[in-house]
């Protein structure tokens, strides 16, 4: 049974049929391709469900390449990079620019089986050691972002914390006994009012504000409830 698009971008052709084989186990119906150029106009003509990305050679572009894939899908592929490259070199920019997950080539082929399976649910995969360097001193987190989550509805922090879970939106949507439609709305409404672009950057924004609270509560300043 067909579940939708996937797109494979990667130089070398063995990979590219790896990735092929994988995904369509899955069900997918696969495009492929070597080329930056091509990649684009594939993405744009099929709109996939999933994209998995090898990091292009100029590799100071990669955080381009994800937005401009992102803008051209109006944010409904999610981005996996595969890559060759030491994971911790990307992850920020990776995490940032909004992709879903990262894993190295060099992993075996049951990391790679579970970063494809954890990203088509709508959870994230990174290196938890790449992650422990993606933090407010080393991503450069937007001005515009908020100091606390009482911009939130009481809905919305409902699904907030319950996304935070790794929860999929359809696990979300069974327990609060609405539609994914809903819960996607509400997923979108948060991350535009706190303005990130994905799971990774959500998360380090709340433990930034959870850090700042608890500093200001050792200080004897009032902090939000939240």
């Amino acid at each position: 049974m067909e579940t939708g698009n996937a797109l494979v971008f990667d130089r070398h052709p063995l990979i590219r049929n790896t990735l092929r084989t994988l995904l369509t186990a899955r069900g997918f119906s696969v495009f492929d391709t070597g080329s930056e150029v091509e990649l684009l106009k594939m993405a744009s003509e099929q709109k996939p469900e999933i994209i998995t990305l090898d990091i292009p050679s100029r590799v100071t572009a990669i955080d381009t390449l994800i937005k401009n894939l992102i803008r051209i899908t109006s944010a409904s592929s999610k981005i996996l990079i595969i890559t060759s490259q030491p994971t911790e070199y990307y992850s920020a920019c990776c995490v940032q620019a909004g992709a879903s997950g990262l894993v190295s080539k060099k992993a075996r082929m049951s990391c790679l089986n579970a970063a494809i399976d954890a990203v088509i649910h709508d959870y994230i995969f990174f290196p938890s050691k790449d992650l422990l360097l993606v933090s407010s001193d080393s991503v450069a987190f937007n001005k515009n972002q908020r100091e606390s989550i009482d911009c939130l509805t009481g809905r919305e922090k409902d699904v907030l914390y319950k996304v935070l879970q790794d929860k999929s939106l359809t696990q979300v949507a069974e327990e609060l006994g609405v539609s994914i439609k809903t819960i996607s709305t509400y997923k979108s409404r948060i991350f535009k009012k706190l303005d990130v672009t994905n799971l990774v950057e959500l998360s380090l924004l709340l433990n930034r504000i959870l850090r700042r609270n608890s500093e200001r509560a050792e200080h004897g300043l009032s902090v939000s409830s939240d």
